[in-house]
């Protein structure tokens, strides 16, 4: 607990030397009048934090190494990082509120809790309504995508890159077929609003846990499922603890680069090219990680036992579909005819 302490502190105090915050309202350093004028001549080289949430050996944390690494060479050493994985800076609403007080300048986010800043976010956390990563582009190329990136501004976040994970998949006890099969089941859950909505509409019963605890508490019986990537569950090692995998392909898992706008925004036009370049390699890379390593991943749970399952998507698709005018009750007006035209459905 003191280490945990001590580096949340240390944070903060890099955070404050470096100039980062959102609430400020006078110019930043190397800015005048709004305006930037930072050069690479005149820039102070700084440390920030780059942090996830999820275990190290996973695509994002893997991929956002690599951006660290890269980001020192290409600037030089005039920007050195400091990297936090496996939860060590705490809870995800925690490190979600970091992003935007500045104390963490860049990470990987996916769309839990990301509604509390822009609504329309929870149009991307909604099981079945994309099919695939470039329905989701789509939506963030239209109108839905313009409000997020409006409303996040607001909030000391810019987002860019794309950085798909895999389809999520329910890894359980139960040979599991159909949706009635569900019923009563202890899930563990992300704080997900809308997750938990469908899930509680699938029968399940959602206990929300944070992600580096979820192999306890199946371990301890305090739930009995999960859901997850391939390679996430695998690196996990969730086969010790669950028999099967049932092949729901509910959800295409996919996170954005998130960066501290105010920070970014103060930084040499140079320096924030070399930033958005690694961001869309960031994505490239975790995808070409997730493609290049889904089938051993499996081949190594199917040989420790775990059993994958097919089932038939679609009962559980229209249960999910069912409950979604609830979801979308505090969407703007337009959100839910435009998420579903993005998505290729009729409203």
């Amino acid at each position: 607990m003191k280490k945990r302490i001590l580096a949340i502190v240390c944070c903060a105090v890099m955070l404050l030397l470096a100039g980062c915050g959102s609430k400020t309202t006078e110019p930043e350093q190397g800015q005048e009048n709004g305006e930037n004028t930072n050069t690479v001549e005149n820039f102070k080289p700084q440390k920030i934090v780059i942090s996830h949430n999820s275990a190290s050996s996973n695509p994002e944390p893997t991929a956002l190494a690599w951006f660290a690494e890269e980001l020192e060479k290409r600037t030089d050493g005039n920007i050195t990082c400091e990297t936090f994985f496996d939860g060590v800076l705490g809870s995800e609403t925690e490190t979600t509120d970091q992003r935007t007080e500045g104390t963490t300048q860049i990470s990987i986010f996916g769309t839990s809790l990301m509604d509390k800043y822009a609504p329309e976010y929870a149009v991307f956390s909604v099981p079945y309504l994309f099919g695939d990563l470039d329905h989701i582009k789509a939506c963030w190329d239209g109108p839905i995508g313009e409000a997020i990136y409006e409303k996040l501004a607001e909030n000391n976040i810019m987002v860019t890159g794309y950085v798909y994970k895999g389809n999520r998949q329910l890894t359980c006890n139960r040979a599991v077929q159909t949706p009635d099969d569900l019923k009563g089941m202890k899930i563990r859950m992300a704080e997900n609003p809308t997750f938990i909505t469908v899930w509680k509409a699938l029968g399940t019963l959602p206990t929300v846990i944070p992600a580096s605890e979820s192999y306890t508490a199946l371990q301890n019986h305090v739930v009995e499922a999960q859901e997850n990537p391939i390679i996430t569950n695998n690196n996990r090692c969730f086969y010790e603890v669950q028999d099967y995998t049932i092949l729901t392909n509910h959800y295409v898992d996919f996170s954005r680069v998130a960066i501290c706008k105010s920070w970014f925004e103060s930084l040499p036009q140079e320096y924030q090219d070399i930033i958005l370049e690694l961001a869309q390699e960031t994505g490239e890379m975790s995808t070409k990680i997730v493609n290049d390593n889904e089938a051993a991943a499996r081949a190594n749970q199917e040989e420790h036992g775990m059993e994958f399952l097919t089932v038939d998507e679609k009962p559980f698709r229209e249960v999910a579909m069912s409950v979604l005018p609830e979801i979308a009750e505090n969407w703007a007006d337009g959100v839910y005819e435009q998420a579903m035209k993005d998505a290729g459905l009729d409203a």
